[in-house]
This record gives C-alpha cells, structure tokens and sequence, in this order.
C-alpha cells in the first residue's frame, strides 16, 4: 500500500513540474510580440508646407531663383524681338515650399509689368530643385537691357534682377547684391558715384569727337531739356544709356565708354571715337553729327541709319 502511495505521489510531482515547464515556455514566446507591437507605433514626422511669402525673411533668402531667357527664332513684334524665360527654383530650407504660377510678375520702370500665363499651384520639397519652363513666353527683350526685376506677387518679395537675362548663364538671387546691377536699379546712387568718380578711361584720340558731340547738344538744349521734362523719364542712369546704345549702334556694351554731362550721358565707342552721342532721360540721344533720334528709333529692332 505504501508502494502505490509512493507512485502515485511522484507521478503528481511529475505533473506539476511539466506544467510548470510550459507555462515558462509560453511567457518567453510572449514576449517578441509585445516588442513587435510597439515598434509598428514609430511614425515618421511629417514635413510642413508653408507658402514663400509666409516664410520669415531669414529662411526665404534660402529660397534660390535662377532665370534663364532663349530669344524667340525669327519672332519680332514692332518694338523689338521677343523671348521666353525658364525658371528654377532650388528650396535650402527644411519646409516643403508653395508657390503660385501666376503670381510672377516682371517689374520694369520703363515698361508695363508682366505677368506670367502659367497658373497651378506647385512645392519645392526640402534640398530639391525644381525648374518651370516659360514662366514668361514672348516678352520683348527691351526689359532685359536695363533697370527691371523679377518678382513674387508684389515688390516685398523680389526673386532678381532682370538684367542681362539672355546672357549664357542667366541671372541668379545673387545679383540683388551685384553692386553694378544694383546701381543700374537704385538711379540716384548711380548718378551720385557717376558724378563723383567721371570715367576718365576714353582714350585722347576721341576728343574731338567728344567735344563736337557735345557743341551739337548743347546747340539743342533747350529742345532737349522741353522734351525731357514733358516726357517720361526712361533713361535713369549711365549704365542704361549705355546698354540703349549698344543697340542703336549694334556693337557690345564693353566696347563703350560713358560720362556724366549737362542734359544726359556721353556715349563713345572706344574702337570708334566717331561713333558717338549724347543720351537723354527721355531716351533720345543727340548724335555727333547734330541730328537727335528718339527712344522709340534708338531701340527699334534695326538700326536708325547710324554704324
């Protein structure tokens, strides 16, 4: 009897330990899962978008703009040929930025603003680029020659200067601090460093050329000086009046030399003394051989009968 007493005690101590056993087993294989579940809750933080003119000033300077102009093939309407311009926009902040097609505007003081056709919204993502071709399509390049800049909705908000757009590498932000660029859009610094510092490089062989362009316009200042304060100013500063006279006389602006004079700017060719005149505010110019053109005959698209 104590025999089978003893069986049966150890048979139940046997029980006891297996059950015990299993449940060990069934807390280890429990434990992975939990793990799982709360690694499945990390969620990756969202990026905002914010639109360009809510950004603050610190982190729009971080928004650059490039703009880059292709003249129209054969395209010319009667005040000069055309040409269309690409945009790219490249986003340094750690915002998805918005922008709205249509509020583009080209501002220019000589010429009535334009404003881009495009419309649609579009974002530039943290570290991205992101280009908009004709952004502006068959604008007149007389914008591009002088004084004139590329905005977002209004002046608060400029992207960059216009000129010198269709030049190989277009214009970037960085020429808001081009101190050249900056003078050919601020006229009163540009006429105060013109007075105070003259250009004194034209060689001696163009004086006479010089001297007789300016008896000739002189001879007209009265006329000149009417016209002038009658019309609308066009001409603010030497660096227009040159780049206006590069066209008129077809020839690169850096073969031209200006100076500061009585009634406008002088403007002589460094390769040719003769080739000189006289420019107005008005946009006319008195040339060396006494005859004055307007500004509508200076920028037409050909040549006014002058070299």
């Amino acid at each position: 009897m104590k025999r089978q007493w003893r069986t049966i005690l150890f048979i139940s101590l046997l029980a006891s330990m297996i059950v015990l056993a299993g449940c060990q087993l069934g807390n280890r294989s429990a434990t992975p899962k939990a793990s799982s579940k709360t690694a499945s809750k990390v969620v990756k933080p969202t990026v905002p978008t914010v639109n360009y003119i809510s950004l603050p000033t610190a982190e729009r300077a971080k928004v650059i703009f490039a703009f880059k102009g292709i003249q129209d093939t054969g395209s010319t309407d009667t005040s000069g040929k055309t040409g269309t311009v690409s945009m790219t926009v490249t986003n340094h902040t750690r915002k998805s930025v918005r922008f709205d097609r249509s509020k583009f505007t080209i501002s220019a003081p000589a010429n009535a603003n334009v404003t881009s056709r495009l419309t649609g919204a579009f974002n530039v993502k943290p570290g991205k680029t992101r280009q908009i071709h004709n952004i502006f399509s068959h604008v007149n390049t007389q914008y591009f020659v002088s004084a004139g800049t590329f905005l977002y909705l209004d002046q608060h908000y400029p992207l960059a200067y216009t000129y010198n757009t269709f030049s190989d590498d277009g214009v970037t932000s960085a020429n808001l601090k081009d101190k050249k660029v900056v003078a050919i859009n601020t006229p009163q610094a540009a006429q105060s460093q013109e007075s105070s510092t003259p250009d004194n490089t034209t060689a001696a062989s163009s004086s006479s050329a010089t001297s007789t362009a300016s008896s000739a316009a002189q001879s007209s200042s009265t006329t000149a000086n009417t016209a002038s304060s009658t019309q609308a100013t066009i001409i603010t500063n030497g660096d227009q009046a040159k780049a206006l006279m590069a066209h008129a006389f077809a020839v690169m602006e850096e073969t031209l030399t200006v100076t500061p004079v009585n009634g406008g700017w002088q403007v002589t060719s460094n390769v040719t003394p003769l080739l000189s005149a006289v420019v107005h505010p008005d946009g006319s110019a008195t040339y060396s051989d006494g005859t004055t053109q307007s500004y509508a005959e200076n920028s037409a698209p050909t040549n006014n009968g002058h070299p």
